[in-house]
């Protein structure tokens, strides 16, 4: 729809240790380009592989059955 946006989520662990904005910084290139190709709102999410692991609205696939992360 008209009012849809791209939400994106990188996980790497060269984000421990840093707060929401040195994480945008290393994220600025990515966001810009696909803002260019896609011409839509973009919201990236920026997670350490523990945040990921841990955050209750991610599944992670465990031995082949979806397994909640939460």
């Amino acid at each position: 729809t008209a009012d849809s946006d791209l939400d994106v989520v990188i996980v790497s662990t060269r984000f421990r240790g840093l707060d929401l904005f040195a994480r945008a910084r290393l994220t600025r290139v990515a966001e810009t380009q696909l803002i260019e190709k896609f011409r839509i709102p973009v919201d990236i999410l920026t997670l350490t592989p523990a945040e990921y692991a841990g955050h209750p609205l991610f599944a992670r696939r465990i031995n082949g059955r979806k397994k909640s992360a939460a």
